[in-house]
């Protein structure tokens, strides 16, 4: 039955918005299958190199914290059966820090954060959550620029704040 419903999950271009969330649990497998393909497109070869690298800078600044990457999470809300998977996100003692990087600045990541991890996370760890978006290419000055992950965490705010992470 499950897998009948996986199969019906259409992927979908848009960000989706939690109204009503009903239900979210964490899933060992997603809707879709694995995302090493052969005829992958370059820019989202690249993209997922730089979450990658996002995740090795987290790895080596040693946060006090368990790091979940790409976790598939099931829900269902007024829109019916979802999925989600955010790139990274921490589990701090008090905290959750959530990460969506991008290899460009964009707003769609505001709005994965926002709108679809924040209160999907929320419902599941029922802790605070704090949201960074980590962009290589920055289109425009952001209002809440930070240093990184540590500075982050020294001088959390509310909103979504940007981390401008080149990489290496």
């Amino acid at each position: 039955m499950l897998k009948q419903r996986i199969d019906q999950v259409a992927p979908v271009r848009e960000v989706r918005k939690i109204r009503g969330l009903k239900w979210a649990e964490l899933r060992d497998y997603g809707p879709f299958p694995d995302a090493k393909q052969k005829n992958q497109k370059a820019c989202v070869k690249k993209g997922h190199a730089y979450e990658r690298a996002v995740l090795r800078e987290i790895k080596r600044l040693g946060l006090n914290g368990e790091t979940v990457f790409q976790q598939w999470i099931m829900f269902a809300d007024e829109n019916g059966l979802g999925w989600a998977r955010p790139d990274l996100y921490i589990l701090l003692d008090d905290v959750t820090l959530v990460i969506e990087a991008k290899l460009t600045q964009t707003r769609t990541a505001e709005t994965q954060l926002i709108s679809l991890y924040l209160p999907l996370l929320q419902s599941i760890y029922q802790t605070p959550m704090l949201l960074l978006q980590a962009f290589r290419t920055l289109r425009s000055v952001p209002k809440r620029l930070v240093d990184g992950p540590e500075d982050f965490l020294q001088h959390p705010g509310p909103g979504v704040h940007t981390w401008h992470y080149i990489g290496n």
